[in-house]
């Protein structure tokens, strides 16, 4: 079953991976350096075995982070009065991880200079010399990290890994690899980050069976979690505890289970990720451990309504969590207690389970008692989640102005802290319970508060865009609550800014959020930030070209146009989310050519009439040549040409085209000039696939009409087009092949001869060309292809094809064709774009199409609409 959660606030603990448990916490101290604590600071290397560095390392491992501060602070101070610079260096870089921990990063600066300066004069040709040096080097890759700058904090930790390396320290060496790994990946260098993984991997592999290997393989699975690669992660991390198994290494074969547990429910299998988290608390050797698994797993049952389960574990849980000492980690489970049992409160289909929830009261309660052990701890950022979750609660049992007194002190902490990832979370519940108490006010109050409201959601679409990149980078599991704790943000935004009667401003605004939208989804999509993009102006890409936004809200479907050289236009259509999907399924079903022309006409109208019919007039007085989607949803996955006005299909009045947004779209046409075609194809039946007869005749066509070079069936492999690519300039690569595009991104890829080519293929493919060859692939023509059945989001994966591929634009198919009437249409759309004149893409697509609408064989959509073009219509 499909978790139905809708809950914005969870913090979900990670274990010894991270070094707190919320979804940004990976930001502030990398799985390795978090796990690898020891690496930094290592108590055996310090001759003094004084009680405050024992109390200093053990509160900064139960996260009491202001009693680790003092006990560091204070431990530096004797070794500054004995003159004792190497122990003064390696207390220093672990005053500089807590002073992140508490969010005081002038102070963490600060530190680390005082260390870098105390080691310029420090002997390093010694073993002790070259171990400081590196201890200190990946301290400052942390710290570059956690401030945004990963280029230098990868150099600083390539420092380190030589440094551990000179010391013969394999263990120091192995965490600043990993880290480098990290630091490539938020640069967006995932291909090199996989292959550094899988090399590492081979090299953990063939240790002998150790603490060193054990640990190795579980910072490997948290890392491959990360970079979303989810089957590996699983397998590395089962791997671990059968090593852990082995040497006896209790607590890390609970962590390991905690880390496996969210490695299954981040790809969807949920049975396997309830048993991780129960085999996590049940080997378990602490009470922090053992919440932290539970909370976990609770909040997987009641996602997927499993009460009886969560009956048994919240037994279990509730004193537990209660009787926990005071810390960052135990305040965090409180706070995740209460987020579950609230949840409990608000779902209907549990009213009638025997659980024991508690009242609002009660939930106040737990959340007031982690708020006072968060000040008696002096820990503000652990302060403020429990603030914000405070404010949640006033906000669902409508006490507003509780609520938003509440949090405003929780977003006051965690901008003192410089917690972004807290800050936008805060931003966005006062601007919903502002939204709240302006639609109770007066129609004078009434402004005044909706104004203040939409300020609110500016300020959390600002804070979110400024760390979206990092959200989505920090971990995997923010991919199944990215809707609620990501999406929501902009859709009620839009909402708020785009009423009957807003003003330009506000739909400049509202387009703005739903453009940053697009881009947060193609960023979750890919797990990274890293796409290049621009602002454009429309009138600056195209003056005959008209955009199209529809966004689907929970009571309308909210169409924004902007039409060159006018004011934005918008309209609503007064329907559900709900009913929308239903139109699309129908929509959908009713292509397939079994089904009567009547029905598929019918609901083809319907949603033509939802976008395009208020504004058809206007898109004639203005000459309108082309109109462009930006589609939301499960709109993505209709042929928009098919809409049908009551007269004529949209193809035969307008080119059509998609984009995930104007700030992806390149403003130049495809050249006339050296138009080469690089083609790659399977005809045979092969692994599994049937075989595409027609791609021969398809190919053939194209070598007829322009110059040509040809990989098919066995020669068509990856390192080929890789090779090719860079030693010539293909402007058009024409891939005829079976492959599927998915939301899920490792469901969707092209068949290759050898092996199914990802995304990450074409990644190499195209932004790796050497720099002679300089002519960007302008057109990535995807022949054969389909979106994934039953996934209302599988277009995604189209765009997002079209987005990492670096072409300018895309031609793909929504579903498989057949393919007589594919090579037909793909001949003519050829011959369309080699004619002189400086035809456009989309009109050449549009002419190609309706040459098969008017053919006796091929007039019904199913064969003609399917073909989109995505990115650059000109």
């Amino acid at each position: 079953m499909k978790p139905q959660s809708k809950y914005p606030y969870r913090i979900i603990q990670h274990g010894l991976s991270f070094a707190s448990g919320v979804f940004l916490a990976s930001i502030l101290i990398a799985p390795a350096q978090a796990l690898n604590l020891e690496s930094i600071v290592s108590i055996q290397q310090i001759e003094d075995e004084s009680n405050l560095l024992t109390q200093a390392q053990q509160a900064y491992q139960q996260g009491q982070y202001e009693e680790a501060r003092l006990a560091w602070e204070s431990a530096y101070a004797e070794f500054e009065r004995r003159g004792d610079r190497p122990s003064q260096i390696t207390v220093l870089n672990a005053l500089c991880a807590t002073y992140q921990q508490l969010g005081n990063w002038e102070q963490a600066q600060m530190t680390m200079e005082l260390s870098l300066e105390l080691l310029s004069i420090i002997d390093k040709n010694n073993p002790h010399g070259l171990l400081l040096n590196a201890q200190t080097s990946n301290a400052q890759g942390a710290l570059l990290s956690a401030m945004g700058q990963p280029e230098l904090a990868y150099e600083r930790w390539q420092q380190s890994e030589q440094l551990y390396q000179q010391a013969e320290d394999q263990d120091g060496a192995l965490g600043s690899r990993i880290n480098q790994i990290q630091a490539l990946q938020a640069m967006g260098l995932y291909r090199r980050a996989y292959l550094q993984l899988t090399e590492i991997q081979t090299q953990v592999r063939s240790l002998p069976d150790s603490s060193l290997k054990a640990t190795g393989l579980k910072n490997l699975g948290d890392v491959f979690q990360i970079t979303g690669n989810l089957q590996e992660a699983q397998q590395v991390l089962q791997e671990s505890i059968a090593v852990a198994d082995q040497i006896g290494d209790q607590a890390l074969i609970s962590s390991t289970w905690l880390s496996l547990g969210n490695a299954y429910r981040g790809a969807e299998d949920y049975e396997a990720a309830t048993h991780a988290y129960y085999m996590a608390a049940q080997t378990a050797k602490d009470s922090f451990s053992k919440a932290n698994a539970f909370l976990n797993e609770i909040s997987l049952l009641i996602d997927t309504e499993q009460w009886s389960l969560v009956q048994h574990r919240l037994a279990i849980l509730k004193p537990l969590v209660v009787n926990l000492e005071p810390s960052r980690t135990g305040i965090y489970a409180q706070v995740n207690l209460a987020v579950s049992l609230q949840k409990l409160l608000e779902n209907p289909s549990a009213s009638h389970v025997t659980i024991p929830t508690d009242s609002p009261q009660e939930i106040a309660h737990l959340l007031s008692t982690a708020i006072e052990q968060a000040r008696s701890i002096d820990d503000q950022r652990a302060e403020s989640y429990a603030l914000g979750q405070l404010g949640y609660l006033y906000e669902h049992t409508q006490q507003l102005d509780f609520a938003l007194d509440v949090t405003h002190q929780a977003l006051t902490l965690a901008q003192t802290t410089n917690a972004k990832e807290i800050v936008y979370r805060w931003q966005w519940q006062k601007g919903r319970i502002l939204k709240s108490k302006s639609d109770l006010a007066a129609d004078q109050h009434h402004e005044a508060l909706e104004q203040e409201a939409i300020a609110a959601y500016s300020k959390a679409v600002d804070t979110l865009n400024l760390i979206r990149a990092d959200l989505i980078a920090a971990d995997s599991l923010v991919r199944f609550s990215f809707r609620d704790t990501v999406e929501s943000v902009y859709r009620e935004f839009v909402d708020l800014l785009a009423t009957e009667d807003a003003s330009e401003t506000h739909l400049q605004m509202a387009r703005q959020a739903i453009e940053d939208l697009q881009l947060a989804e193609l960023q979750n999509f890919f797990r990274s930030a890293c796409l290049d993009i621009q602002v454009q102006k429309i009138d600056q890409i195209d003056a005959t070209a008209a955009i199209i936004y529809p966004v689907i809200l929970p009571e309308r479907l909210l169409v924004i146009t902007s039409i060159p050289g006018k004011p934005l236009q918008q309209h609503s259509v007064p329907i559900t989310d709900a009913e929308v999907n239903e139109g699309v399924n129908e929509f959908l079903q009713a292509l397939n050519p079994a089904f009567s022309d009547k029905a598929r006409l019918r609901v083809s109208e319907t949603i033509h009439q939802w976008l395009v019919l208020p504004l058809q007039e206007t898109f004639r007085e203005q000459q309108i040549e082309t109109l462009v989607f930006v589609l939301d949803g499960p709109l993505r996955n209709i042929p928009i040409s098919a809409l049908y006005n009551g007269e004529q299909y949209l193809i035969e009045e307008f080119n059509v085209a998609l984009t995930p947004g104007l700030q992806l779209v390149s403003p130049k046409g495809l050249s006339e000039e050296d138009l080469n075609v690089l083609v790659g194809g399977v005809t045979e039946a092969h692994q599994g696939f049937p075989a595409l007869p027609g791609v021969a005749s398809e190919i053939e066509e194209i070598a007829s009409i322009l110059p040509t070079t040809v990989f098919v069936n066995e020669d068509f492999t990856a390192d080929n087009l890789k090779n090719q690519v860079n030693r010539t300039s293909f402007p058009v690569v024409h891939l005829a092949t079976h492959g599927q595009f998915s939301s899920n991104l490792d469901d969707t890829f092209l068949l290759g001869w050898e092996r199914p080519l990802q995304i990450q293929d074409f990644q190499v493919l195209v932004r790796e060309r050497l720099p002679q060859v300089s002519q960007p692939i302008e057109l990535l023509v995807l022949s054969a292809c389909q979106t994934a059945e039953g996934d209302n989001k599988a277009a995604l994966g189209l765009a997002g094809f079209a987005v990492r591929s670096g072409a300018q634009s895309t031609l793909a198919t929504l579903w498989s064709v057949d393919d007589q009437s594919t090579a037909l249409l793909m001949s003519d759309f050829y011959k369309q774009l080699s004619q002189q004149g400086n035809i456009s893409k989309a009109s050449a697509l549009r002419k190609a199409q309706i040459s098969l609408l008017k053919s006796s064989e091929y007039s019904h959509p199913f064969y003609w609409a399917p073909f989109v073009l995505v990115g650059n219509w000109l």
